[in-house]
């Protein structure tokens, strides 16, 4: 077979241009490519790190006969709905390949990706090599394409995709990580596993916290409850608990009843799966076409009696984790704010802060910076202690008015720190103002910027000492600033108290725009820094870069960055927390 040819070539340049993050989400297309073709097992073997071995991801699909490889595989960008619809023709599974890339995403992370696929007794064999490709010089509707076809009397159909050659700039794929990218997407398909080095993937693969439990049945059967509480905020697809008795699944995942639960947080009930694995000689409790349980059973509604109260307190168990883990990030910060207050304020401060934490500790450290921040600089307000001491007289309210002496109490947090944002907001149109002035100098934008640190949270949780930057530097160098140099300090310098970090911030005029000489004064205050601070980041600002500054030849740990750069990333903090704090309100 030699008259294979790729079809719409511009295509496959502007594909082949293009890069995955990591080897671990280019290989999950490969898998999407196996899920259409009707696969049923899928085999991934990964190499070991710093071997030249390659990966191979294998699969029992429908397979390809020779004429689809020419008329579809390598007809780059088409709509496979165009001509077999949404849906895969043999298990009726809804399609996930759309444009004809996926096939391709292993010449973006292998210099050769080698194709061996099976249908109606013939295998047909195709290799691809990158480089030749992209340094072919005419048509690619005419570049060779090696290939081969021969009769294969087994019955068995399938593709085999062989990747050799990894790309040096890409770090080695992970089996773990390969393993909770597609457990997500496929941890509850139906007649569809994948396993990776020998291994099954199971919900167990998902990054979170794991609970087991077990239930005496009265039957004598039992019943295993394993689950796991995912990492981060996002729902999982498939999620809840599957009944599985004896190994059989039986009917529809479910949250027995706590996804209407008003107390638990709907994100986190959200993140739960797993299974309920149901032992015994016993089976009269499932409906006959194993679509559920018989409810009226003895067994049924030991389960519907137990699952509920350790569901919830397994996630109440990861709930406080999550928030322990989130206090102990910003525990530094924490008692260095709290320090500031009178002491006899600090412990109703504390507590305070704790509702918080339940609140919004399972947001971005970026948003969760904000937060924190604001929250902080509010603990110095008046409004609750005024609450505080109506709760000290509590004996003498009426009930009506106890309750409602509480309920302000908690609310106050939302109206504190939603006039705190405000403010902020404020600054920042304020500050937007003055850049778009021409003449404003740089001093007049440092005054602004050394007593709202908050503006620069995004790169990272930053600490004022409230000390000028003067004596700041001056007690690190050890007077080195001194005479000619006095004037010739950094501009900022803060401190990330939890990893250890320290932020150089060089300040320019906003009409200024950033050359690389600025870029070597910066590199000079960070080298008189290093003796005696480790990790030191600089960020430089300005009216933007200069035309003759590209980003590719920054120096390392330099970001150049606008004003407006720099106040539009705060504002969109700002306005996200307004919107959040709303959303709770009403909610």
């Amino acid at each position: 077979m030699n008259d294979i040819s790729f079809q719409i070539s511009p295509r496959l340049t502007e594909i082949l241009g293009e890069s995955y993050q990591s080897t671990e989400l280019a290989l999950r297309e490969l898998i999407d490519n196996a899920w259409d073709a009707d696969a049923t097992e899928v085999h991934i073997t990964l190499p070991e790190p710093m071997t030249s071995d390659p990966i191979v991801v294998r699969d029992n699909g429908v397979g390809m006969k020779p004429e689809e490889l020419r008329q579809e595989y390598f007809n780059i960008a088409r709509d496979r709905r165009k001509t077999k619809g949404d849906t895969t023709q043999k298990n009726n599974r809804k399609c996930k390949g759309r444009k004809g890339i996926g096939k391709f995403s292993g010449l973006m992370i292998a210099d050769c990706m080698s194709l061996e696929t099976t249908a109606d007794n013939q295998t047909t064999n195709i290799s691809l090599r990158r480089s030749a490709i992209l340094a072919h010089e005419g048509e690619l509707e005419h570049f060779p394409i090696s290939s081969s076809v021969k009769e294969n009397k087994s019955t068995d159909n399938g593709t085999i995709v062989t990747l050799t050659d990894l790309h040096s700039h890409l770090r080695f794929p992970i089996p773990d990580k390969v393993r909770s990218i597609l457990i997500r997407d496929y941890g509850r398909e139906q007649n569809f596993t994948i396993s990776v080095n020998g291994e099954k993937i199971t919900f167990n693969d998902i990054p979170g916290q794991i609970f087991q439990h077990v239930i005496s049945l009265p039957n004598g059967g039992e019943a295993k409850v394993s689950l796991v509480v995912a990492d981060g905020k996002k729902k999982l697809k498939n999620s809840g608990l599957t009944t599985k008795i004896n190994g059989k699944s039986c009917g529809d995942s479910s949250f027995y009843g706590l996804d209407k639960d008003e107390i638990l947080p709907a994100n986190l009930v959200d993140r739960v799966v797993g299974e309920i694995e149901v032992t015994t000689s016993d089976e009269s409790f499932v409906t006959a076409d194993w679509g559920g349980l018989i409810e009226s059973n003895h067994t049924t509604i030991a389960l519907q009696e137990n699952v509920p109260d350790l569901l919830r307190k397994s996630l109440g168990d990861a709930r406080t984790k999550e928030v322990n883990l989130a206090k102990a990030r910003y525990q530094k910060l924490i008692n260095r704010r709290l320090a500031k207050l009178p002491e006899y304020r600090r412990e109703y401060a504390r507590k305070r802060l704790g509702s918080v934490f339940e609140m919004f500790y399972n947001e971005k450290e970026e948003r969760f910076s904000s937060i924190i921040s604001v929250v902080l600089d509010t603990f110095e307000k008046d409004d609750y202690w005024a609450i505080i001491e109506r709760l000290g007289s509590s004996k003498d309210l009426h009930v009506g008015e106890l309750a409602d002496a509480i309920t302000e109490f908690g609310l106050i947090d939302l109206g504190i720190i939603g006039r705190q944002t405000k403010a902020r907001l404020s600054v920042l149109d304020h500050l937007t103002t003055l850049i778009d002035i021409p003449n404003t100098t740089e001093e007049t934008v440092h005054k602004i910027l050394d007593t709202n640190l908050w503006i620069f949270a995004d790169a990272g949780f930053l600490i004022s000492t409230n000390e000028g930057i003067k004596k700041v530097v001056n007690n690190y160098l050890g007077g080195k600033y001194k005479g000619n140099r006095a004037n010739k300090r950094p501009d900022i310098l803060t401190t990330h108290l939890s990893d250890g970090r320290h932020l150089l911030i060089e300040l320019k005029r906003p009409s200024l725009l950033i050359k690389r000489k600025h870029e070597s004064q910066a590199l000079e205050y960070r080298d008189d820094l290093q003796p005696q601070l480790d990790r030191i980041e600089i960020l430089l600002l300005g009216k933007g870069r200069d035309s003759g500054v590209t980003a590719q030849n920054d120096q390392g740990s330099i970001t150049i960055q606008s004003y407006t750069e720099l106040i539009s990333k705060a504002r969109q903090r700002l306005e996200w927390l307004i919107q959040d704090l709303k959303s709770d309100y009403t909610r």
